[in-house]
């Protein structure tokens, strides 16, 4: 798999909060964690075209929180 570099600039709070979640996830890089996000999203794109809907279960298997990002 060949990899292309990207260059992007972000605000303070998004730089912080992108090193937060490399802390969180215990990943190497923050490039790890765009990684992880594109291909989460890749994920709720995809089953949102077949109709689905992503959310969030509570302890006890019930939606606690619908996620509208797309």
């Amino acid at each position: 798999m060949s990899m292309r570099r990207l260059n992007l600039e972000l605000s303070e709070e998004a730089y912080e909060t992108l090193e937060m979640l490399r802390q969180r996830l215990d990943k190497t890089s923050k490039a790890e964690v765009l990684r992880s996000a594109v291909a989460l999203l890749q994920l709720a794109a995809a089953e949102k075209a077949k109709g689905k809907k992503l959310a969030i279960l509570n302890g006890d298997e019930e939606v606690d929180v619908r996620i509208e990002i797309i």
